[in-house]
Protein backbone atom coordinates (compact mmCIF):
# COMPACT_ATOMS: atom_id res chain seq x y z
CA UNK A 1 0.00 0.00 0.00
CA UNK A 2 1.44 3.37 -1.03
CA UNK A 3 1.90 6.22 1.45
CA UNK A 4 0.79 9.01 -0.91
CA UNK A 5 -2.21 10.20 1.11
CA UNK A 6 -0.35 10.05 4.41
CA UNK A 7 2.67 11.95 3.11
CA UNK A 8 0.60 14.66 1.41
CA UNK A 9 -1.79 15.32 4.31
CA UNK A 10 0.89 15.20 7.01
CA UNK A 11 3.21 17.48 5.01
CA UNK A 12 0.47 20.03 4.30
CA UNK A 13 -0.62 20.15 7.94
CA UNK A 14 3.02 20.43 9.05
CA UNK A 15 3.67 23.36 6.68
CA UNK A 16 0.44 25.14 7.63
CA UNK A 17 1.08 24.73 11.36
CA UNK A 18 4.72 25.84 11.06
CA UNK A 19 3.61 28.90 9.10
CA UNK A 20 1.01 29.70 11.75
CA UNK A 21 3.52 29.26 14.61
CA UNK A 22 6.07 31.45 12.79
CA UNK A 23 3.46 34.17 12.25
CA UNK A 24 2.36 33.90 15.89
CA UNK A 25 5.99 34.25 17.05
CA UNK A 26 6.62 37.30 14.82
CA UNK A 27 3.47 39.07 16.04
CA UNK A 28 3.66 38.17 19.74
CA UNK A 29 7.35 37.49 20.27
CA UNK A 30 6.72 34.08 21.78
CA UNK A 31 4.84 30.83 21.13
CA UNK A 32 2.36 29.35 23.57
CA UNK A 33 3.10 25.82 24.82
CA UNK A 34 -0.24 24.66 23.42
CA UNK A 35 0.93 25.63 19.94
CA UNK A 36 4.11 23.55 20.34
CA UNK A 37 2.14 20.55 21.58
CA UNK A 38 -0.50 21.01 18.91
CA UNK A 39 1.90 20.58 15.97
CA UNK A 40 2.75 16.88 16.46
CA UNK A 41 -0.86 16.15 17.41
CA UNK A 42 -2.20 17.75 14.23
CA UNK A 43 0.42 15.98 12.10
CA UNK A 44 -0.54 12.64 13.69
CA UNK A 45 -4.22 13.26 12.98
CA UNK A 46 -3.41 14.23 9.40
CA UNK A 47 -1.33 11.06 9.00
CA UNK A 48 -4.30 8.99 10.21
CA UNK A 49 -6.69 10.63 7.72
CA UNK A 50 -4.12 10.12 4.96
CA UNK A 51 -3.92 6.45 5.91
CA UNK A 52 -7.68 6.10 5.46
CA UNK A 53 -7.37 7.64 2.00
CA UNK A 54 -4.53 5.26 1.09
CA UNK A 55 -6.57 2.26 2.29
CA UNK A 56 -9.62 3.34 0.32
CA UNK A 57 -7.56 3.88 -2.83
CA UNK A 58 -5.78 0.54 -2.39
CA UNK A 59 -9.01 -1.45 -2.08
CA UNK A 60 -10.63 0.45 -4.96
CA UNK A 61 -7.83 -0.71 -7.28
CA UNK A 62 -6.54 -3.97 -5.77
CA UNK A 63 -7.97 -7.39 -5.04
CA UNK A 64 -7.67 -7.77 -1.24
CA UNK A 65 -6.81 -11.50 -1.32
CA UNK A 66 -4.12 -11.60 -4.01
CA UNK A 67 -3.11 -7.91 -3.91
CA UNK A 68 -2.97 -7.71 -7.70
CA UNK A 69 -5.12 -5.13 -9.50
CA UNK A 70 -8.84 -5.66 -9.94
CA UNK A 71 -11.10 -5.51 -13.01
CA UNK A 72 -12.02 -1.89 -12.37
CA UNK A 73 -8.38 -0.80 -12.58
CA UNK A 74 -7.90 -2.64 -15.89
CA UNK A 75 -10.85 -0.83 -17.46
CA UNK A 76 -9.56 2.46 -16.05
CA UNK A 77 -6.04 1.94 -17.44
CA UNK A 78 -6.75 0.37 -20.82
CA UNK A 79 -7.50 3.58 -22.74
CA UNK A 80 -4.21 5.07 -21.54
CA UNK A 81 -2.34 1.96 -22.67
CA UNK A 82 -4.04 2.18 -26.08
CA UNK A 83 -2.86 5.79 -26.46
CA UNK A 84 0.70 4.78 -25.59
CA UNK A 85 0.43 1.83 -27.98
CA UNK A 86 -0.52 4.12 -30.86
CA UNK A 87 2.37 6.46 -30.14
CA UNK A 88 4.93 3.65 -29.95
CA UNK A 89 3.29 1.55 -32.68
CA UNK A 90 3.27 -1.51 -30.41
CA UNK A 91 0.62 -4.15 -29.89
CA UNK A 92 -1.15 -4.91 -26.63
CA UNK A 93 -1.51 -8.53 -25.54
CA UNK A 94 -4.44 -9.63 -23.41
CA UNK A 95 -3.81 -12.92 -21.62
CA UNK A 96 -6.74 -14.48 -19.80
CA UNK A 97 -5.66 -17.15 -17.31
CA UNK A 98 -8.00 -19.70 -15.78
CA UNK A 99 -7.11 -22.22 -13.05
CA UNK A 100 -8.22 -25.70 -14.10
CA UNK A 101 -10.49 -27.60 -11.69
CA UNK A 102 -10.51 -24.77 -9.18
CA UNK A 103 -14.05 -25.53 -7.98
CA UNK A 104 -13.03 -29.15 -7.39
CA UNK A 105 -10.04 -27.95 -5.35
CA UNK A 106 -12.30 -25.73 -3.24
CA UNK A 107 -14.84 -28.52 -2.71
CA UNK A 108 -12.22 -31.18 -1.91
CA UNK A 109 -9.63 -29.28 0.11
CA UNK A 110 -11.61 -26.27 1.34
CA UNK A 111 -11.60 -22.55 0.61
CA UNK A 112 -8.44 -21.93 2.62
CA UNK A 113 -6.50 -24.17 0.26
CA UNK A 114 -8.27 -22.54 -2.68
CA UNK A 115 -7.13 -19.13 -1.46
CA UNK A 116 -3.57 -20.47 -1.18
CA UNK A 117 -3.74 -21.55 -4.82
CA UNK A 118 -4.96 -18.10 -5.90
CA UNK A 119 -2.11 -16.47 -3.98
CA UNK A 120 0.42 -18.88 -5.49
CA UNK A 121 -0.76 -17.97 -8.98
CA UNK A 122 -0.79 -14.21 -8.33
CA UNK A 123 2.65 -14.28 -6.66
CA UNK A 124 4.11 -16.16 -9.61
CA UNK A 125 2.58 -13.75 -12.10
CA UNK A 126 3.99 -10.79 -10.14
CA UNK A 127 7.42 -12.43 -9.93
CA UNK A 128 7.50 -12.70 -13.73
CA UNK A 129 5.94 -9.30 -14.40
CA UNK A 130 7.42 -6.70 -16.72
CA UNK A 131 7.25 -3.10 -15.56
CA UNK A 132 4.78 -2.07 -18.25
CA UNK A 133 2.34 -4.93 -17.61
CA UNK A 134 -0.88 -4.86 -15.61
CA UNK A 135 -1.74 -8.03 -13.71
CA UNK A 136 -5.25 -8.29 -12.31
CA UNK A 137 -7.68 -10.76 -10.85
CA UNK A 138 -10.52 -10.75 -13.33
CA UNK A 139 -12.89 -12.64 -11.06
CA UNK A 140 -13.16 -16.01 -9.34
CA UNK A 141 -10.27 -18.14 -10.56
CA UNK A 142 -9.41 -15.96 -13.55
CA UNK A 143 -6.52 -13.54 -13.93
CA UNK A 144 -5.71 -11.18 -16.76
CA UNK A 145 -2.42 -9.76 -17.96
CA UNK A 146 -2.39 -6.65 -20.14
CA UNK A 147 1.02 -6.47 -21.77
CA UNK A 148 2.12 -3.76 -24.23
CA UNK A 149 4.64 -5.79 -26.19
CA UNK A 150 5.29 -7.19 -29.65
CA UNK A 151 6.84 -10.30 -28.11
CA UNK A 152 3.80 -12.40 -27.35
CA UNK A 153 4.02 -15.78 -29.08
CA UNK A 154 6.02 -17.46 -26.31
CA UNK A 155 4.62 -15.37 -23.45
CA UNK A 156 1.77 -17.77 -22.65
CA UNK A 157 4.13 -20.77 -22.56
CA UNK A 158 6.56 -18.99 -20.22
CA UNK A 159 3.75 -18.02 -17.85
CA UNK A 160 2.17 -21.49 -17.96
CA UNK A 161 5.50 -23.13 -17.14
CA UNK A 162 6.22 -20.78 -14.22
CA UNK A 163 2.73 -21.05 -12.70
CA UNK A 164 2.50 -24.84 -13.13
CA UNK A 165 5.89 -25.22 -11.44
CA UNK A 166 4.75 -23.10 -8.49
CA UNK A 167 1.42 -24.92 -8.16
CA UNK A 168 3.35 -28.18 -7.97
CA UNK A 169 4.72 -26.98 -4.63
CA UNK A 170 1.26 -26.85 -3.01
CA UNK A 171 1.62 -29.51 -0.28
CA UNK A 172 -1.92 -30.90 -0.21
CA UNK A 173 -2.56 -30.96 -3.94
CA UNK A 174 -0.59 -33.21 -6.24
CA UNK A 175 -2.89 -33.37 -9.26
CA UNK A 176 -5.80 -31.55 -10.89
CA UNK A 177 -3.88 -28.28 -10.82
CA UNK A 178 -2.99 -26.41 -13.94
CA UNK A 179 -3.92 -23.36 -15.95
CA UNK A 180 -5.34 -22.56 -19.35
CA UNK A 181 -4.38 -19.35 -21.12
CA UNK A 182 -6.20 -17.57 -23.91
CA UNK A 183 -4.73 -14.61 -25.74
CA UNK A 184 -6.03 -11.74 -27.83
CA UNK A 185 -3.96 -9.03 -29.50
CA UNK A 186 -4.81 -5.35 -29.93
CA UNK A 187 -5.38 -4.06 -32.59
CA UNK A 188 -5.05 -7.23 -34.71
CA UNK A 189 -8.10 -9.04 -33.34
CA UNK A 190 -10.17 -6.28 -31.72
CA UNK A 191 -9.97 -2.70 -30.48
CA UNK A 192 -12.08 -2.66 -27.31
CA UNK A 193 -11.24 -4.35 -24.03
CA UNK A 194 -14.55 -6.22 -23.87
CA UNK A 195 -14.04 -7.66 -27.35
CA UNK A 196 -10.45 -8.63 -26.58
CA UNK A 197 -11.47 -10.35 -23.34
CA UNK A 198 -14.21 -12.22 -25.21
CA UNK A 199 -11.73 -13.44 -27.83
CA UNK A 200 -9.17 -14.42 -25.20
CA UNK A 201 -11.91 -16.26 -23.30
CA UNK A 202 -12.86 -18.20 -26.44
CA UNK A 203 -9.22 -19.15 -27.06
CA UNK A 204 -8.82 -20.16 -23.43
CA UNK A 205 -11.75 -22.59 -23.57
CA UNK A 206 -10.33 -24.16 -26.70
CA UNK A 207 -7.16 -24.85 -24.71
CA UNK A 208 -9.21 -26.29 -21.82
CA UNK A 209 -11.08 -28.63 -24.17
CA UNK A 210 -7.80 -29.91 -25.61
CA UNK A 211 -6.53 -30.69 -22.14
Amino acid sequence: MKYTGRIITATLVFIINCSYISYYFIVNGHVEIIEKIGLPVMVSIAWWFGKQYDRAKFFSEKDPLTEVYNRRFVYKSFSKMVSQSKKSNRKINILLIDINNFKKINDTYGHEEGDAVLKAVSNTLLANQNKSEIIARWGGDEFVIVSPSDVYKDQAKIIEFAVTKELGKCPKITSDLGIAIGMAVYPDEARTLNELISIADSHMYKVKRKN
